[in-house]
């Protein structure tokens, strides 16, 4: 993947703690800056965290650690501090307003307010530390927020690239426009010392209060201590960008300011998208690349596995020095020799060049279920009676994998290899008996042999948000979030699912498997390579939030109402990277 050799260190490292960076209002942020020991002016990489700078300093004492791993720290999101520094570069990283030592008020992930602040730093960094150039390093939310402050075109800044990045923020906290619990523990681990809602300081006490009581009558945050806790004081300061979360349940303006979304990008991009199984990073990645205009100068993306993510995450350093030396040293590095877009193929397990997405052989492929826990590429025969699965509340039934009621679908074991490349889409013909309900979708590899799988993708709907955004396409369908649509009880509805996108080849002898659950809080096994079970070992923390009561389900498998699910196949040649 690197055709070039990492050129060696050639500086010693200076450290200077808590620099003061003075904003337009008067509030000082502090950073710590980590430079190259001589008198020169070098480039700048700016990493912004909500994690603070100790963090990403404790990162520089410490070997990777795998993720899952005893000592994994989510918190690490800036790692080559010192790789960058000894070839360079000047790193600066920074503590947000309102975390740590920086003065001000904290509002929340991504927020305006934060964006504003992480472009005059660049400005700060650009005339103070730098030679005229500036770049950003950093993944997670020191990824999310490139894109975002890059559209804003502060001046110094060069070129970005992010590592895990978002376009759509309320997808991320609310997938398929259920509540996720997923921000609950990230709370815990931003150390703000004076922070706000954004919900407190734009609405009057009374309506606040309203919000709150309105949140705190819906039944699944009722249910959940870690969630209502923060709504029943006033005003509301316990983790409160879960309350921000909580207090806005509809896809709109809010979330719009911590997304992508319509933005214009002007300078060279490299994105950078990880392969989560679970939430909105991964089809962020591609989305985002391709709003970026092709007239920039440069564009790339990569998308590599999330199970191998480590913390610090420094497997992407050596690609990001290609990019910056190129970009704020001037370089030959080969890195403008390459085809814009690389993969990782899970089931191979090797990198692959492309120039779309999605690729231009792509053939969209239904696979239908059927009686007996079949799939199929043909439709049931006939009518068929229903499947049935009844939904337990977590509160009655225990969340454990083996515990929680699910119909499978499996295919007959492939005759030859099958690469699906590119977004997934699902569908279910289902009537409930209640005016609502939650949907889970799961698709696997297995190995028909061992009975070994690997969970590649997942969605997740909310039955009463059905309702699909006049945005979406034939192969990309997108649903409003804007409302709430009560069901019939009894009627049968088409519900469809935006599943995460994947790139993976079955191998001979594998089989594709589709499970539909109604509850997914804990879903995954520790025998499955899923990646978000590696970051919560616990077990508590899932993601999308169970329904509060009990709901029958009827799943239509005939020819009339079928339920399917459609894969992205790309059988042509491959152009593998040596």
């Amino acid at each position: 993947m690197n055709s070039q050799i990492i050129r060696e260190p050639e500086y010693e490292i200076r450290v200077e703690k808590d620099r003061p960076i003075v904003m337009k209002d008067d509030i000082r942020l502090y950073c710590d800056v980590y430079r190259p020991d001589d008198k020169e002016k070098h480039p700048v990489l700016v990493g912004f965290s909500p994690f603070g700078k100790a963090a990403q300093e404790a990162g520089r004492r410490r070997d990777p650690i795998q993720l899952g791993k005893f000592m994994y720290e989510q918190g690490i999101e800036v790692g080559g501090i010192d790789f960058f520094a000894s070839r360079g570069y000047t790193v600066v990283v920074v503590n947000p307003r309102g975390i740590q030592n920086s003065e001000g008020i904290w509002t929340g992930v991504l927020s305006r307010q934060d964006q504003i602040d992480c472009c005059e730093v660049i400005r700060w960094a650009g005339h103070y530390l730098s030679d005229g150039n500036v770049g950003m390093i950093g993944c997670g939310y020191a990824g999310k927020i490139q894109p975002l402050v890059a559209s804003m075109n502060p001046p110094y800044l060069k070129a970005v690239m992010p590592v895990d990045v978002i376009d759509d923020m309320y997808l991320d906290c609310y997938p398929g426009g259920i509540l996720s619990d997923i921000n609950y523990p990230l709370c815990s681990y931003i150390p703000h010392t004076n922070t706000i809602s954004e919900a407190e300081m734009e609405n009057s006490p009374e309506d606040l209060k309203e919000m709150l009581a309105k949140a705190r009558r819906q039944p699944e945050i009722a249910t959940n201590s870690y969630y209502y806790r923060g709504l029943d004081s006033f005003p509301p300061r316990h983790y409160t960008w879960n309350i921000d979360i909580m207090l806005h349940p509809y896809s709109g303006e809010w979330w719009d300011r911590r997304s992508f979304k319509d933005r214009k990008v002007t300078i060279p991009s490299y994105i950078v998208g990880l392969y989560y199984e679970y939430g909105h990073t991964t089809i962020s990645a591609y989305d985002i690349y391709n709003k970026i205009d092709d007239n920039v100068p440069k564009k790339l993306l990569m998308i590599d596995p999330a199970s191998a993510k480590t913390s610090p995450y420094e497997k992407p350093v050596a690609e990001q020095l290609r990019w910056y030396d190129h970009w704020l040293k001037g370089m030959d590095t080969g890195i403008m020799d390459e085809p814009p877009m690389k993969f990782l193929v899970m089931g191979e397990n090797r990198y692959r060049y492309d120039t779309q997405w999605p690729c231009a052989d792509t053939e969209y492929k239904k696979m239908y279920f059927r009686k007996e826990s079949r799939l199929t590429e043909e439709k049931e025969t006939g009518t068929a009676a229903p499947d049935q699965i009844r939904h337990i509340p977590p509160t009655r039934l225990s969340q454990m994998p083996e515990d929680v009621p699910a119909l499978t679908y499996t295919s007959a074991p492939l005759k030859e290899e099958v690469e699906i490349c590119g977004p997934v889409t699902g569908c279910i013909q289902a009537a409930i008996d209640t005016d609502d309900a939650h949907l889970a979708m799961k698709l696997w590899d297995k190995d028909a042999e061992t009975g070994y799988r690997t969970l590649l993708s997942c969605g997740y709907l909310k039955c009463s948000h059905r309702e699909l955004d006049p945005s979406g396409t034939e192969h990309r369908p997108k649903h409003a979030h804007t409302k709430d649509e009560p069901v019939e009880a009894g009627k049968v509805y088409e519900y469809i699912f935006e599943l995460a996108p994947v790139d993976n080849l079955f191998k001979k002898g594998h089989q594709i498997e589709v499970e539909f659950k109604t509850m997914d809080q804990q879903y995954f096994d520790f025998n499955e390579m899923a990646s978000l079970p590696r970051l919560y070992t616990s077990g508590r923390v899932a993601g999308p939030h169970p329904l509060a009561r009990e709901v029958n389900f009827d799943i239509h498998v005939d020819s009339e109402a079928a339920s399917w699910i459609e894969l992205p196949i790309v059988n042509g040649e491959k152009n593998w990277v040596e």
